[in-house]
């Protein structure tokens, strides 16, 4: 079988029904075509067997926007499948890693505070913004609760919109935070939880409105 390849195209094998190999063709003709070629797709489950999913650009040639398997991909010409799956996992850890630094960075450049909390109220990460409106660098925000620099609302107070949340309530309210100067001032905070692998958690932006 021979198939007109158009240049700098990826190359697939195209195989029979037994997944032998009866030619080579690009991408695109494959797909317009229907014809067999060969694939992987590597399922990831977490401790709690949840599948890891992830969306499809929509600049796929083939269901765009759709959910697909945790990593897949097309293997090249002559690629076994091994090397396929372990060349996908790889993609998908940079491309990871790569959504995460744009988070960083469209985080950092929010104009109002950002901090994450664990089911216990311990911060675990938080915005650029976040350590300049307290005085704190990033290493000494992470492990405080919010009755360590909240001079407004008591630890009762807290614990009972921690809980609403928890319940399902987005909240917005109005306190005072301290500084690490121990200057205070009001800020108005939008705060709501969510769970993700069994485990709560609560997120707030936080708005300094003293001007």
């Amino acid at each position: 079988l021979h198939i007109p390849v158009q240049r700098f195209d990826e190359i697939f094998d195209v195989v029979n029904d037994r997944d032998e190999v009866i030619g080579q063709a690009a991408r695109r003709e494959v797909h317009e075509r229907g014809l067999k070629h060969r694939a992987v797709h590597v399922l990831l489950f977490n401790p709690r067997h949840e599948l890891f999913v992830q969306r499809r650009a929509a600049t796929k040639d083939t269901f765009p926007q759709r959910y697909d398997s945790s990593a897949s991909g097309h293997l090249a010409s002559g690629e076994t499948y091994d090397a396929c799956a372990i060349r996908e996992l790889r993609e998908a850890e940079v491309r990871l890693r790569a959504s995460e630094a744009r988070f960083r960075t469209f985080a950092d450049h929010a104009t109002d505070g950002f901090f994450l909390m664990d089911e216990h109220l311990g911060v675990i990460d938080v915005n650029r913004r976040a350590c300049e409106s307290l005085g704190y660098g990033r290493d000494e925000l992470i492990g405080l609760r919010p009755f360590d620099f909240d001079a407004g609302l008591d630890a009762a107070t807290i614990a009972e919109l921690a809980r609403r949340a928890g319940a399902g309530e987005t909240l917005t309210f109005e306190t005072l935070h301290r500084r690490r100067d121990g200057t205070v001032f009001p800020v108005e905070i939008h705060s709501d939880a969510f769970r993700q692998e069994g485990r709560q958690y609560y997120l707030a932006l936080v708005r300094d409105i003293s001007e």
